[in-house]
């Protein structure tokens, strides 16, 4: 997601766009996990794991944009995020709403690079199909 399609959603769309775009796709990603018994997400909310998804592919965009497009960093979240959730067995719901806040303390702090259109923002900084990768 972080390296192929964030890259080109960015180059057309704002930030904020394109994080909530790949975070509803991300979540879906995940709906057969959701249908199968014995699998992390077989026990818990769809709504609030997709709720999750957008918040985590929130802070994706912002880790993949502020190390100049490392894969691995965003990857490092994802696997940050789903320790919390299984080895530490986070309740999902509160940690969905903890993600969401921390995207919102972002957003508010550094509101330009999320709201502005491509052309005039430096999330077009990383150009399509080339992140870095570390």
């Amino acid at each position: 997601w972080r390296g192929f399609a964030l890259p080109r959603l960015l180059a057309q769309r704002s930030g904020f766009v394109s994080s909530l775009f790949l975070g509803f796709m991300w979540g879906l990603w995940h709906l057969p996990g959701f249908l199968a018994s014995g699998t992390p997400q077989s026990g818990i909310s769809l709504p609030a794991f997709i709720l999750g998804a957008i918040g985590l592919s929130t802070l994706a965009t912002w880790v993949f944009q502020n190390s100049n497009g490392s894969v691995l960093m965003a990857a490092l979240l994802h696997f940050m995020a789903n320790f919390a959730l299984n080895a530490l067995a986070a309740p999902m719901l509160p940690f969905a709403l903890l993600l969401l806040a921390a995207c919102i303390v972002i957003i508010l702090v550094s509101p330009a690079p999320w709201f502005a259109s491509p052309a005039s923002s430096e999330a077009s900084r990383i150009p399509a199909g080339r992140p870095s990768g570390l």
